[in-house]
């Protein structure tokens, strides 16, 4: 029986020992699985009720929240900003109104006095249709330096898009209209001072009124004047047989000095 034993040791050896320090690979396995979970402890997972209240909490946040742009609150707040933009809106209205009817009287004063009294607010008017002038009514009060400096940017700027051929053409536009713009605002006073001479130079040509009673003047001295230079007629000589002595006498001395 010894000997069977020794005999069958030999296909034993190959197998894997269950002594501790080799386990099989199953146990090995677990015994790294093992040891993982000890040194990372896992959170224990929220029961399922706790799960659907931080759910059901943060969709009512949400909802909460979309609420606000439909609430009455909102509602009150978008009217109370209309307001204050129409109150802001007016309150320019009425400074520009303030600052025309300024410009207008200053205008007129420089007026022949037989101009007119709204002959600069007409004239003001009409030029109204000028979009220059318009504009250069609406950018007088313009930072002209920095003006220049935003229209540099901008030529700079057109300046690389032209020199490329496959630039956008849209752009291009946008920044001539800009320049454009800032080129009005640079010289704004300018154009305005220039508009006002204008005014004042087409007011002095206009023909003064015609006053009837000094025309009635003039045209009496030019009648008498015209009359005073007739030729005069010599007198016909009188009748030396109706005088008395004494007249033909003195007729005689004023005419023949004796």
């Amino acid at each position: 029986m010894t000997q069977a034993i020794t005999e069958e040791q030999p296909r034993d050896a190959a197998a894997p020992s269950d002594t501790p320090g080799n386990p099989p690979a199953d146990d090995g396995l677990q015994a790294l699985l093992d040891e993982f979970d000890r040194a990372n402890p896992q959170q224990p997972e929220p029961d399922a009720p706790e799960q659907n209240g931080q759910t059901n909490s943060a969709d009512e946040l949400d909802a909460f929240i979309a609420s606000l742009d439909t609430s009455a609150d909102k509602q009150r707040a978008d009217e109370l900003q209309s307001r204050v933009d129409s109150l802001q809106l007016e309150a320019h209205r009425a400074q520009e109104l303030e600052a025309f009817k300024s410009f207008v009287d200053d205008l007129q004063s420089h007026m022949p006095p037989w101009a007119p009294p709204d002959y600069a607010e007409a004239k003001l008017k009409a030029l109204a249709f000028d979009p220059t002038i318009s504009l250069a009514w609406e950018l007088r009060s313009t930072d002209r330096q920095a003006a220049k400096q935003e229209l540099l940017r901008v030529q700079w700027e057109l300046m690389q898009l032209q020199q490329n051929p496959t630039a956008d053409q849209g752009r291009v536009r946008e920044l001539q209209q800009y320049g454009a713009k800032l080129d009005v605002a640079i010289h704004a006073n300018a154009i305005l001072r220039q508009a006002r001479l204008g005014i004042i130079n087409e007011a002095n040509k206009l023909p003064p009124p015609i006053d009837v009673e000094q025309s009635q003047i003039r045209a009496d001295v030019a009648f008498a004047m015209k009359g005073a230079s007739a030729p005069i007629t010599p007198e016909p000589p009188p009748d030396l047989s109706k005088m008395s002595d004494a007249e033909l006498r003195r007729y005689t001395l004023e005419n023949f000095g004796f």
